[in-house]
């Protein structure tokens, strides 16, 4: 009852006189207080039953580590949920889908891409249906460790199982090719987008120019972020760090001037990184006058 009305202190008080009146405690009772401590946002609480647990040899199940990982998860202390759910599957507890679901969006905020593939192998031994939102998790995972090539397998994957591709599915391909360095792919992504009628956003427009920023492929970056202006996504901060950037590997002074004054006139705020990157625009175009009325302003205004 505690538990359900995540009373988690109250719940824990009783699991202390219990103890105090050497009330033999068994997996059951302490899988109700860690649940209690899960239920109250109480992640530090649920480690701590778990080393009591184990330093008096009761026995963790698949409840125990589940409640535990997840209270770390809703705490946001990734790296601790990982550490569970790696002891659970070293440990070869059985996991539902759900469990499954939420150790690989652990797996994602916590950069552990290798626990990511080690779950999807085990869901497919298990033949357990993986859902999209599991396989975005795992392609995340990869995709923010540069893990590319592991990231395009599982997306291989879910052609095979015809997992319907979203638009967040999309974005987190793009993102993968983004930190793999993989343009080209990442352009391949798009023309698949649009086949499939799937409205662009600007997470999709600003991952995919920046896979090309990233290696060189400036002309393409800038041509994204006309088309994106094109159809009426909105630019956002990170738009206009890429677009900088590609004006200033480009020495496309011009355009970098035109974005300056576009910034000034829409009141969006800007740093040094802005104009520094104008600055450098205007250097590599020969504009030795415009690079220093820059850095002038760049005094007063930053």
């Amino acid at each position: 009852a505690c538990a359900q009305g995540a009373e988690w202190a109250k719940a824990l008080a009783l699991f202390g006189q219990m103890a105090s009146c050497r009330v033999e405690l068994d997996t059951i009772t302490y899988n109700a207080a860690v649940n209690a401590c899960e239920k109250g946002g109480q992640w530090a609480q649920a480690v701590r039953l778990l080393i009591h647990m184990v330093s008096d040899r009761v026995e963790l199940d698949a409840l125990t580590y589940s409640a535990a990982a997840n209270a770390c998860a809703k705490g946001g202390v990734w790296g601790k949920a990982v550490e569970l759910f790696a002891e659970m599957a070293a440990d070869r507890v059985e996991m539902d889908a759900i469990t499954y679901t939420v150790a690989m969006g652990a797996c994602e905020k916590g950069s552990a891409w290798a626990l990511a593939l080690v779950l999807v192998v085990e869901m497919a031994s298990a033949r357990m249906e993986m859902q999209t939102i599991t396989y975005i998790a795992a392609v995340s995972a990869c995709g923010k460790n540069a893990q590319w090539a592991k990231a395009f397998r599982i997306l291989e994957d879910m052609s095979l199982a015809r997992v319907k591709f979203d638009v967040i599915m999309h974005n987190a391909a793009i993102s993968a090719c983004e930190n793999g360095g993989q343009w080209p792919k990442a352009l391949q992504f798009l023309v698949d987008m649009a086949s499939q009628s799937l409205q662009k956003d600007s997470i999709t427009y600003n991952s995919a120019a920046r896979a090309c920023e990233k290696a060189g492929a400036w002309v393409e970056a800038f041509r994204l972020l006309e088309e994106m202006s094109s159809v009426s996504v909105e630019w956002d901060n990170f738009t206009y760090v890429v677009a900088f950037s590609s004006c200033s590997k480009g020495g496309m002074w011009s355009q970098a001037l035109e974005l300056l004054a576009e910034m000034k006139s829409d009141q969006v705020g800007l740093d040094t990184i802005t104009y520094n990157a104008a600055v450098s625009a205007c250097e590599k175009g020969g504009q030795w006058a415009k690079a220093l009325g820059l850095l002038a302003e760049r005094h007063w205004n930053c």
